[in-house]
């Protein structure tokens, strides 16, 4: 219909209204343009909400679990101690979580692959990717912890727990020291993630935008600041 009104107007050189088409097809154009990406920005903002709640969720989730592996580990170790220096001689504290030994396969990568890094502060981006980088290689030591135990201090609990001692009775033997040590870093490592994820989970109300870092050492025993402090 436009086509042929242009090609009328062109023929009967009526230059005016051969311009006001052009501006008509231009205007129409850009309008389309401009609702397409309208619609693009509302889907990419929606994808991104999903996200957020996704990493928001997990993250909460695996703060409550290794809370109450650290209370849990804590007060196992707390116990050895105080039975050791009432002079028994109790078995070395161990900690087994229910069911699969295996670290958890956690949602980063499934994440990534949604396309997170055209929606996120490249910056904030870096800082989630450390943070499940670090927790996967804390999973990683868990499996060994637990590879460790099931060999080495297992097979010995129903037994005379002098086996875990030296000859007067007076030591521990060192490789049941070193792993009751193990435990302690690990869980060291666990109470080192809890402020770190709770800052990222903030830092996520606004994750599009530039914002505070939330990075810290593990060896610092000041948490990191909220965004915005």
């Amino acid at each position: 219909m436009l086509l042929r009104r242009v090609i009328e107007h062109v023929k009967a050189q009526n230059w005016t209204a051969v311009g006001l088409d052009f501006v008509i097809v231009v205007v129409g154009v850009f309008i389309g343009i401009q609702v397409a990406n309208w619609n693009e920005a509302r889907q990419d903002q929606e994808r991104l909400q999903r996200i957020i709640a996704a990493l928001k969720a997990d993250m909460a989730d695996a703060r409550r679990v290794e809370t109450g592996f650290v209370t849990d580990i804590e007060a196992g170790l707390v116990a050895f101690e105080a039975a050791y220096a009432r002079g028994e001689k109790p078995p070395p504290y161990i900690f087994r979580i229910k069911g699969s030994d295996t670290a958890p396969n956690l949602i980063w990568g499934t994440l990534q692959e949604a396309g997170l890094a055209a929606l996120i502060d490249p910056q904030l981006l870096f800082e989630l990717s450390h943070f499940y980088s670090e927790r996967d290689g804390i999973g990683v030591k868990i499996t060994r912890y637990m590879r460790s135990i099931e060999h080495d201090i297992a097979p010995y609990l129903d037994g005379d727990a002098a086996v875990f001692y030296d000859e007067e009775g007076a030591q521990m033997h060192a490789e049941f020291r070193a792993s009751m040590a193990r435990l302690r870093e690990w869980s060291g490592y666990l109470k080192a993630l809890g402020p770190w994820s709770a800052c990222l989970e903030q830092r996520l109300e606004t994750a599009s935008e530039p914002g505070e870092t939330c990075r810290y050492s593990y060896y610092s025993e000041e948490a990191p600041p909220a965004p915005g402090e």
